[in-house]
């Protein structure tokens, strides 16, 4: 009787070694992460920042990234004349950009373009970026961009504009106060306002003089003009010149030269 039982014993500790096979701690799947959003590049303006960077195409895995549901901007800020070397800066979630929907910010050909419309002169704003996918999970941070707000330079004056063979051509004043120009930006709209023009062209603190090739015949438009300083390298742009509006006209104008 014995004998049989321990039979049975030893036949069910076989079946469960064989069935179980040995006890292991399961191994979680691999989390797919999005893969960070690169360089952010920034453009400050007296009354805003714009924050531009491109939309991850991957994941951290290598893997097509189809589960993008948008982006967190992060952001901290110091007055001007605090900063220091050593200084370590904690960011907040500022902002959350949505992929489907971007009711702050355009998105067009990959390339996302958001607006930070809630800044100081005399302040200092740090950013970065994180995407994050619909299940929540966020990528690694950008590199920190560093934008001041301090002073912006004059803005150009006695702004004409002309027609020739080469198109619309636009004339300005360098502003008395050279306040650091390194060079002017001409926006060009369909209507007046400045904050609805889109840039069409630079030219060098030394040219006051702009030349819009690309205009088309029979189209209105106007035309604003700003000057342009650098705070450690990020553009700060003036306010915009007063518009100006001219016509390119359907038959072709004579050269001035």
């Amino acid at each position: 009787m014995r004998t049989a039982i321990a039979v049975t014993v030893v036949v069910i500790a076989i079946s469960v070694v064989v069935g179980c096979g040995y006890k292991t701690n399961p191994r979680p799947a691999t989390a797919t992460i999005p893969g960070e959003v690169g360089l952010v590049s920034a453009r400050a303006y007296p009354d805003r920042i714009v924050l531009t960077w491109d939309v991850p195409s991957g994941n951290t895995d290598g893997s097509p990234l189809k589960d993008l549901s948008g982006f967190k901007v992060y952001r901290s800020t110091q007055k001007v004349g605090e900063q220091c070397e050593n200084c370590e800066y904690t960011e907040n979630v500022y902002a959350n950009v949505d992929a489907e929907n971007p009711v702050n910010a355009v998105i067009t050909q990959g390339q996302v373009l958001y607006t930070d419309r809630g800044v100081n002169t005399g302040t200092i704003y740090h950013y970065s970026v994180t995407p994050y996918n619909l299940k929540g999970r966020e990528g690694e941070r950008s590199q920190i961009v560093t934008v001041t707000i301090d002073d912006p330079p004059p803005a150009p004056t006695g702004v004409q504009v002309s027609v020739d063979a080469r198109g619309i051509v636009l004339r300005w004043e360098r502003p008395e106060a050279d306040a650091g120009i390194r060079s002017y930006r001409i926006y060009r709209g369909s209507v007046p306002k400045a904050d609805e023009m889109k840039a069409v062209g630079n030219t060098r603190s030394t040219e006051t003089y702009f030349v819009d090739r690309d205009a088309e015949k029979g189209k209105t438009y106007f035309y604003t003009v700003r000057s342009v300083k650098l705070n450690q390298g990020i553009p700060l742009e003036s306010l915009a010149s007063v518009a100006v509006k001219e016509t390119m006209p359907t038959a072709e104008p004579e050269s001035h030269g």
